[in-house]
């Protein structure tokens, strides 16, 4: 259905009242007052507008008529492409106002398909984003004009799809002669990838079919790389192309999982613990720390942090401290001793090693 602006709403019932002379609404098909010349009844509910809008007959009333928030007029559903757009309300007395019926709904349909019309004038940059924001948003408010400008790109709607989401870092990413951003383009579109959008100020979105991700993916790495620090690409999930809003979450998820880390590039199937890490608060890691990291101090934190990195070997771990392993032990036992957790067991490590997941992740943080 074709989504309209307030202010143009607004445009169609003063022009309906510079016509007939009485007041007018403009009410949606919830049965609230969207556009009025009375601007106090804006907002409020409309119980013969609702009426309308679910028989899609017109409803007068008089004076002897009790309808919640409704003056005597006549009220008329106003259909557009085939369905049900909105209901026009004109005050007065119905037997003299239901001559301007039809010429409210001519003038309602004309400033419609002006709208339409502007359109159509649109850039191809701006019919992409609105075909992308469309689809990461699961809303498509304009059905018609949707399919219009899918025809009109040559866009395949048929093979599985993935978002590749692009975060950029640097600031010169938000000039619009962006050498970045023109980079970035030119390469995607060597790859036969052409709907991409920049969402201001930092994301830049493009849809890749799913059977060419990996290709896609290794021909914009060393470009990546060669940018690093200044933008990440978060890949998201594979999915149906009216589905794509599926990817983007999962390609948020991603992103999220590289905070605290250099990585240039991550894919949504790669990940595993950082699912679930990536949506720990602020608030919920500094209790789960307190209760497992509290009492210990910096240099334990090191033991432990390089104890799992060793996959809990004593002996590498030892190497990489340059530690005895008497010494080692005896660390272990005092970290024990203070935590409560002991990481020699298989249920303990599980919950220090989280601990020290989510330290370096959230230390990352208040460090950037």
């Amino acid at each position: 259905m074709l989504e309209i602006k307030q202010e143009l709403a607004q445009q169609i019932v003063e022009a309906v009242k510079e016509i007939c002379g009485q007041d007018v609404n403009f009410i949606d098909t919830n049965g609230i007052i969207f556009a009025s010349t009375q601007k106090l009844r804006i907002g409020n509910y409309h119980e013969i507008g609702s009426c309308v809008a679910k028989t899609g007959t017109h409803i007068s009333v008089t004076e002897d008529n009790s309808f919640f928030g409704t003056q005597p007029g006549i009220n008329l559903p106003i259909y557009y492409n085939q369905e049900l757009f909105a209901i026009i309300g004109i005050s007065g007395e119905p037997d003299v106002v239901c001559k301007y019926a039809q010429l409210a709904e001519r003038i309602t349909l004309l400033f419609l398909r002006e709208q339409e019309l502007s359109y159509s004038s649109r850039s191809a940059s701006d019919k992409k984003k609105y075909i992308l924001d469309c689809l990461i948003h699961n809303q498509i408010p304009e059905r018609e004009y949707f399919n219009e400008l899918l025809k009109q790109l040559k866009i395949e709607v048929q093979t599985p799809k993935r978002l590749f989401l692009f975060h950029m870092e640097s600031d010169r990413f938000l000039e619009g002669d962006s050498y970045l951003r023109y980079s970035l383009e030119q390469r995607l579109m060597a790859f036969g990838v052409t709907l991409c959008a920049f969402q201001y100020p930092n994301q830049y979105y493009a849809m890749v079919n799913a059977a060419e991700y990996r290709a896609v993916l290794a021909g914009i790495r060393p470009f990546l790389l060669q940018h690093q620090g200044q933008m990440k690409l978060a890949v998201g999930k594979e999915c149906l192309f009216y589905h794509l809003f599926e990817s983007y979450q999962s390609a948020i998820t991603a992103y999220k999982s590289m905070e605290g880390n250099d990585t240039p590039i991550v894919v949504f199937d790669d990940i595993t613990l950082e699912l679930i890490l990536s949506d720990v608060s602020k608030q919920s890691a500094a209790e789960y720390l307190e209760k497992t990291l509290g009492a210990l101090t910096e240099h334990e934190k090191k033991i432990l942090k390089a104890y799992f990195r060793w996959d809990m070997s004593i002996q590498k771990t030892c190497d990489m401290l340059y530690m005895h392993k008497n010494t080692l032990q005896y660390q272990l036992n005092g970290i024990y001793k203070k935590c409560g957790w002991n990481p020699r067991t298989f249920r303990s490590a599980v919950l220090l090693y989280l601990a020290m997941e989510l330290l370096d992740r959230f230390s990352d943080k208040e460090s950037s």
